[in-house]
């Protein structure tokens, strides 16, 4: 319970998420099932200003759901457990 104060929970349409105060290393995405959202949701976390260089955000889907990863973003790892799929996804962006 310690940690609750550097936490930030949003409950809010993935493809329209309110630009950031501050900038996380760590989001979890678990957009509706089924409805081609994360792709969305991803590049609208990166738009929003929600996401570190270098940040993590484990994506929630459907088993058999895919979807496109927006430029700047790189699997890092995949899980299926049941008929869910977490996805573990980098961002990186390179500046010059």
């Amino acid at each position: 319970w310690g940690e609750r104060s550097q936490v930030t929970t949003l409950r809010s349409d993935s493809t329209n998420i309110p630009p950031a105060r501050k900038k996380c290393m760590l989001a979890f995405l678990d957009a509706p099932y089924r409805q081609g959202l994360t792709g969305k949701g991803l590049e609208t976390l990166k738009k929003s200003g929600w996401l570190e260089n270098g940040a993590v955000v484990v994506a929630e889907t459907a088993k058999e759901e895919d979807y496109d990863l927006p430029e700047g973003f790189t699997l890092l790892d995949e899980r299926v457990y049941n008929n869910t799929k977490v996805r573990f996804i980098g961002l990186s962006l390179i500046h010059i």
